[in-house]
């Protein structure tokens, strides 16, 4: 975690290790939380499996990365992280669980290098970092026992703050493949994206390929909404992409 801050730039703000996985809260100042993860994961396995002396896959999956929004939903997933061995009852209270940031934000042992404390400001109002970790502390001591909301796994806040998402994803992520549970994040109806289908045929041509890479829709859902056949919108999105234009460059060894 270490080695990836340094690498990458990312903020590590609290994470917990549990037996099978682990959780964390991450800022990411350039937006690159796809590479930082791939090398902490990649870097992990490497050294497991040599440890271990084994070879092939440690880790099942791509991991998940949930947009935070700050405030409210931030809290939540911060009693999230922190109760997830309470939770579990493999202990029964957050500082007994060695195996994660919980103890250093609570000011009960000294944080390693890479750990961000200074987040704490925003959440908590105590004059000093050392009273905002007090309040952090007592924000999860005396919350132990509430029940505890599951991550969303696309995004956790405001419509609001969806809406700026989707905002991003539509003007900044239409040239990169995008995990499509967040292409469907506050997309707006098909009824809405094809409102004249038939005054502009190039125009819907145009549009039933942005439905697909930039709000998540499948082929079968756009033609159902504009009464075709699954197999003609198939044809319309070949043709489209055909129709792109390309500049390569290719480089001799």
């Amino acid at each position: 975690m270490a080695a990836t801050r340094e690498k990458y730039d990312i903020e590590w703000e609290m994470w917990v290790l549990m037996y099978t996985h682990f959780h964390s809260k991450v800022r990411t100042p350039h937006g690159n939380i796809s590479d930082a993860m791939n090398y902490l994961l990649s870097k992990y396995a490497q050294q497991w499996n040599r440890r271990h002396g084994r070879n092939g896959p440690l880790l099942r999956g791509r991991f998940k990365s949930p947009l935070i929004e700050d405030g409210r939903y931030a809290m939540t997933v911060i009693r999230y992280i922190a109760l997830n061995p309470v939770k579990a009852k493999f202990v029964s209270r957050a500082s007994e669980w060695p195996w994660a940031s919980h103890r250093a934000l609570a000011r009960l042992e000294t944080p390693p290098d890479f750990l961000e404390l200074d987040w704490l400001r925003t959440y908590f109002d105590g004059a000093t970092l050392a009273e905002c970790q007090r309040q952090y502390r007592n924000y999860i001591d005396v919350t132990a026992n509430d029940p505890i909301c599951e991550v969303d796994p696309v995004f956790n806040g405001s419509p609001d703050g969806a809406a700026y998402a989707r905002e991003v994803i539509d003007r900044r992520m239409h040239h990169i493949i995008v995990p499509r549970a967040y292409r469907t994040l506050a997309r707006q109806p098909l009824d809405v994206l094809f409102p004249d289908v038939d005054d502009n045929l190039e125009g819907r041509n145009e549009m039933i390929l942005r439905a697909q890479v930039i709000h998540g829709y499948t082929q079968a859902e756009i033609a159902r909404a504009l009464c075709l056949h699954p197999n003609t919108i198939s044809k319309i999105t070949r043709k489209v992409r055909n129709q792109r234009h390309y500049f390569i460059k290719v480089r001799t060894v």
